[in-house]
């Protein structure tokens, strides 16, 4: 495989899919034997059935992975089946962090009227001092750490053989 082709199904392999079927079957298959097996491989009963092959665009599935996407392509193929698979639009989502400091939790209003922040200025003060370590930190003081005593324990009895084979 060539540098462009690995990129191409690493690219494939990012991406998700959908698995359309319109209710269209391959030519020289017999409409009831199509239903039948199709019926048989997703295991669904008459109505939905008839719902599947009413002629609307129903997904077979959504938001999957090009290999999953293939193999429900394939199973629909050997039923006698036509179904589709596109790419997935997805809108990625933008998540922001707000500033420091800012009140991101809605005001609050009592029942006098008066609108009020959602925390009080003053547990806003105690958390003020908190640090986001990252993963793998010490999170204890020195004086917090504790000793573990290692321990010899005789394991020489032990075996994993079976007792009636030996």
């Amino acid at each position: 495989m060539s540098e462009s082709e690995l990129e191409l199904d690493a690219e494939l392999d990012a991406e998700l899919f959908d698995v359309l079927f319109r209710g269209e079957i391959q030519a020289g298959q017999n409409v009831e034997q199509v239903k039948q097996r199709v019926g048989a491989i997703f295991k669904l009963d008459k109505a939905k059935l008839e719902r599947l092959f009413s002629g609307q665009t129903p997904y077979l599935k959504r938001n999957t992975d090009i290999t999953s996407a293939d193999k429900i392509l394939c199973a629909m193929e050997h039923a006698g089946a036509i179904a589709e698979v596109i790419a997935c639009v997805v809108k990625p989502q933008i998540l922001s962090m707000a500033p420091l400091g800012s009140n991101v939790l809605p005001e609050q209003e009592s029942e006098s009227g008066e609108v009020s922040p959602a925390l009080d200025p003053e547990k806003l003060a105690a958390l003020a001092g908190m640090v986001a370590e990252p993963t793998g930190a010490y999170v204890l003081n020195a004086e917090e750490h504790s000793e573990v005593a290692s321990l010899d324990i005789d394991t020489s009895h032990l075996s994993l053989e079976d007792p009636e084979d030996a």
